[in-house]
């Protein structure tokens, strides 16, 4: 049993450890504590309402049980982080009724099936706009914009999209591949620039 006064000397990663193999919830309770004013301080800098980003806020630790119990966490300072971002973002979404594309959304469960390896894009939980999303491929190479466009927007297949743009089939699967990891590290630069912009 780990007591309340013992745990300051565990590391955060430590607690999620601990708190995986016991179950004991006072132990997410640390972390609350630990966390729940930035927590508060980015809600607020995001919703700009005090009590809109309370109830943002306990929304989060209260889900934090499950959620940590569903990740690998490595960094929990980080991880807690863009927790709190991406649920802000989805409150602004249903407030605004903007469009706004999760990348792990965009490129994983649209074509779930037809996808060989995503474990490099399941890490990522940004949120972008879809205005957003569509300009960032427009900066990858022409193959790499096309193929992707008519992969994920036009539902095409290898075969069809290798035929609709006059290439063989495996200059198609290396576009996307090579898009789709291109693609990541456009949207991973923007977010970083934006989270140090904020």
């Amino acid at each position: 049993m780990f007591f309340k006064k013992n745990l300051t000397r565990f590391s955060d990663e430590e607690i999620v450890s601990l708190y995986k193999s016991s179950g004991k919830t006072h132990l997410v309770g640390e972390l609350y504590e630990r966390y729940y004013h930035l927590t508060y301080m980015l809600c607020r800098r995001m919703l700009k309402d005090g009590e809109a980003s309370k109830d943002a806020t306990m929304d989060i630790f209260e889900n934090l049980h499950k959620k940590i119990l569903n990740h690998n966490i490595e960094n929990f300072k980080m991880w807690l982080y863009a927790v709190a971002k991406n649920h802000c973002l989805m409150i602004i979404r249903k407030k605004r009724n903007e469009k706004i594309v999760s990348l792990e959304d965009f490129l994983i469960n649209s074509k779930k099936s037809s996808m060989e390896n995503d474990e490099d894009l399941h890490h990522n939980s940004g949120l972008v706009t879809d205005k957003e999303l569509h300009s960032f491929i427009e900066q990858l190479d022409e193959y790499q914009s096309k193929c992707l466009k008519l992969f994920y927007f036009e539902g095409l297949s290898y075969n069809q999209i290798a035929k609709e743009l006059g290439i063989d089939y495996k200059k198609v699967k290396s576009s996307i591949q090579s898009g789709r990891k291109n693609l990541k590290k456009i949207i991973e630069n923007y977010l970083k620039s934006s989270e140090e912009k904020s």
